[in-house]
């Protein structure tokens, strides 16, 4: 049980998520559903440290929910997004794609890195959710649009100019000690 404790924990998100898909957006119980798949994603890593029971399963499973979590957010962002951010979304997702493209090709494996900015990023998306319908989602929405194609286009130069495939990576202007790699 310890052993999967976490993988248990990341399951769970997708299958809030699943769940999610077919729930009224923004109505009491997708708020709480969606809360918890958030906080899952805030825990299943640091107890995977803790217990030290970090694998390649559990890194492509947080993977995996982080994906299908994704299109929670993006069900909600097309209902209440106008046309240029919906443009600009499809940018950044082109370019994010690109880089799991390019990973999929230099590695042979799907990732997205764990850089400080894919984390930013990832919150900022899903704080997203709980603005919906307030005067400044437009401002919100031009700073994470502007943030997406910075993450996204790190993530690129990430992917071309590393000789190893290091998921933890921080960030393109940090030079990390790459002592563990997936």
């Amino acid at each position: 049980m310890k052993k999967n404790f976490a993988n248990y924990i990341t399951a769970s998100r997708v299958v809030i998520a699943i769940v999610l898909l077919f729930e009224p957006s923004i109505s009491p119980f997708f708020i709480v559903l969606y809360t918890l798949g958030g906080f899952t994603d805030m825990i299943d890593g640091f107890i995977a440290r803790k217990l030290r029971t970090e694998s390649i399963l559990g890194s492509k499973l947080d993977t995996l929910a982080d994906l299908f979590f994704g299109l929670i957010i993006v069900k909600v962002l097309f209902q209440y997004a106008n046309l240029f951010f919906i443009i600009w979304f499809f940018i950044i997702a082109f370019l994010k794609i690109l880089a799991i493209t390019i990973h999929a090709i230099k590695f042979k494996q799907f990732v997205i890195l764990h850089t400080y900015l894919n984390k930013t990023m990832g919150l900022l998306l899903f704080l997203s959710v709980y603005i919906m319908g307030s005067p400044y989602i437009s401002i919100y929405f031009s700073i994470t649009c502007a943030l997406g194609i910075i993450t996204a286009v790190e993530e690129i130069l990430l992917s071309l100019t590393s000789n190893q495939l290091y998921l933890d990576r921080k960030s393109f202007f940090i030079k990390e000690n790459i002592n563990r790699k997936i």
